[in-house]
């Protein structure tokens, strides 16, 4: 029998200065990371060039004043947090190792991450999670990560549309959004797009703008075959990303990122961090979802985590007095990799040699017609790279693993 063991508190937000919630936010988490560094063996820490991992970095340091620092890049400017790595590691004097991965090394491990995680994982971040985790194990055991600082704090923008929807929402009845904003807001260009964007998530289900539009999510019939097509009467954005949170108590804010904390963190960002560094035979800790922490961020006020647009205002805050503030106050990147420029270079010469004999599309789950008409438009300027990974993870998942396993049995 299952049963629940935690749950975030049944509490709505505070009402406490900031001053007082920085400095009881700073408290916690040095003791977090304290508590992560205790180990028998050489701990390290990944260091992005985010505030996540800058600021477990910077309270680390206070502990362990030479730790090693761990970073990834990409020749692709546009896509290597390198240089915000580099400015972080010598403000806070770590020692620091680096590596730069282009397409060769994510076709290279590829296959053998595939059959790690056993399962088709849609994450492209999982590779360069990977290499990372493979440097840092040349010189420690366990790394400290910056995981959970985005749920806990708000972080995403999917957090921050949210609450203007429901704003929208509020102040507009939903008869006239039904009826009367898709009439005019097509009429007003590039403006009209964007309120139908806020008008169709103020009408959507709970977590239901939360889905990713550049993926086959809401294109599921175009790519399905026969084996697919009956799984699409689920209830497929549920699965993605819940089904909101139903308290009294709770407020626009905590029931977005209740959801975050549900689904997507577990079952995505955790996985892809887990089966990574595990396949690298080392361990990850995460100071930001230590319990305390946690339940310390749920009860923060609502501002503190979305300030007049700004996400993660506290988070910042803090950390800009710890590193230097360019590095704190620019726009998030993420993890991802160069996929639109490789998809239309060897990426995409790749896939479409698997595509010739695709075992996807022989197992009856998906159409190669779209996938290849996809590919070309992602080749003429469009950005479907997106799509065309998910295909190719899934690929590489028929031939490496099910139909292995089909065999077996």
């Amino acid at each position: 029998m299952l049963s629940r063991y935690w749950d975030l508190p049944r509490v709505g937000p505070s009402f406490k200065p900031p001053r007082q919630c920085e400095a009881v936010v700073e408290a916690a988490l040095e003791d977090s990371v304290a508590r992560c560094l205790d180990a028998d063996v050489p701990v390290g820490v990944f260091l992005s060039g985010g505030v996540d991992s800058s600021l477990i970095a910077a309270l680390a340091v206070r502990h362990r004043p030479s730790i090693e620092a761990f970073s990834l890049g990409f020749a692709e400017a546009d896509y290597s947090e390198l240089p915000y790595a580099r400015r972080v590691a010598e403000h806070l004097r770590l020692p620091h190792h680096t590596v730069e991965i282009g397409v060769d090394d994510v076709l290279a491990c590829l296959p053998h991450l595939v059959v790690q995680y056993g399962q088709p994982f849609g994450d492209a971040a999982a590779v360069p999670s990977y290499l990372l985790a493979c440097l840092a194990r040349g010189h420690v055991k366990v790394c400290l990560s910056g995981d959970g600082g985005d749920e806990a704090f708000g972080g995403y923008w999917r957090m921050q549309v949210g609450v203007y929807a429901a704003r929208y929402a509020g102040i507009s009845p939903r008869s006239i959004r039904e009826r009367c904003v898709p009439k005019f807001a097509g009429r007003l260009g590039g403006l009209g797009k964007r309120w139908m964007a806020l008008n169709h998530l103020s009408l959507a289900p709970a977590g239901g703008g939360y889905t990713n539009a550049q993926s086959w999510l809401k294109h599921l019939k175009e790519l399905a075959g026969p084996r697919l097509l009956p799984a699409l009467q689920a209830d497929l954005a549920g699965l993605r990303v819940g089904h909101g949170l139903k308290r009294p108590e709770a407020s626009v804010v905590q029931t977005l990122l209740y959801d975050d904390f549900l689904v997507q963190l577990p079952d995505a960002y955790l996985t892809k961090v887990d089966v990574a560094s595990m396949a690298a035979s080392l361990e990850v800790r995460a100071p930001f979802l230590d319990q305390a922490v946690i339940e310390l961020a749920w009860s923060l006020p609502d501002s503190m985590k979305l300030n007049w647009g700004r996400r993660k205002w506290l988070l910042k805050r803090l950390t800009a007095r710890l590193i230097p503030s360019e590095v704190v106050y620019r726009p998030k990147m993420g993890f991802g990799m160069p996929l639109p420029n490789w998809f239309r270079g060897k990426l995409g010469e790749v896939l479409e040699q698997m595509l010739e004999r695709s075992a996807a599309a022989e197992e009856g789950w998906i159409l190669l017609d779209p996938v290849r008409q996809c590919l070309q438009a992602h080749r003429n300027g469009e950005d479907h790279a997106t799509r065309l990974w998910l295909v190719l993870w899934l690929e590489f998942w028929f031939r490496l693993v099910a139909i292995t396993q089909k065999s077996v049995t």
